[in-house]
């Protein structure tokens, strides 16, 4: 396996809300959970119980994170919800591939595409709430 990137909180990312910059950070501690677990050799019901503790927290960040969207009139809604989504479906497309013989090359993919889907959505998605905010676009 190549070297396994795991996530560090960036200041950059914080949209100064801080009930969200707290929920990403914690996000940030179970996706880095989840990828350890995958990284090591431990059963597969302890990468499913990491990763459904993972999918947990994002279904009520995504929840909260869209509230707050709809409630600022958040003119990306639709495609940052559409992402959100997409996150969930593809944590159970993972989590269905998370048996006893996962190969090195699956593991390390996982763990890749799990790191750069966070670093994008929070650089690129979540950053341009805080925009909406401070301009109004």
């Amino acid at each position: 396996m190549n070297e396994i990137k795991y996530l560090d909180w960036q200041e950059r990312w914080s949209l100064d809300i801080i009930s969200i910059d707290e929920e990403h950070k914690l996000l940030i501690d179970l996706v880095n959970t989840f990828i350890k677990s995958i990284s090591e050799d431990v059963s597969a019901e302890s990468r499913k119980r990491a990763l459904q503790d993972a999918i947990d927290h994002f279904r009520e960040h995504f929840a909260h994170e869209e509230l707050i969207m709809r409630n600022i009139g958040y003119k990306n809604y639709l495609d940052h919800k559409s992402e959100h989504d997409d996150i969930l479906i593809r944590a159970g497309d993972i989590m269905g591939s998370l048996d006893d013989t996962l190969s090195p090359e699956n593991r390390q993919h996982i763990c890749d595409e799990l790191y750069d889907w966070i670093v994008n959505h929070l650089t690129h998605y979540d950053i341009s709430i805080r925009s909406h905010i401070e301009y109004g676009h």
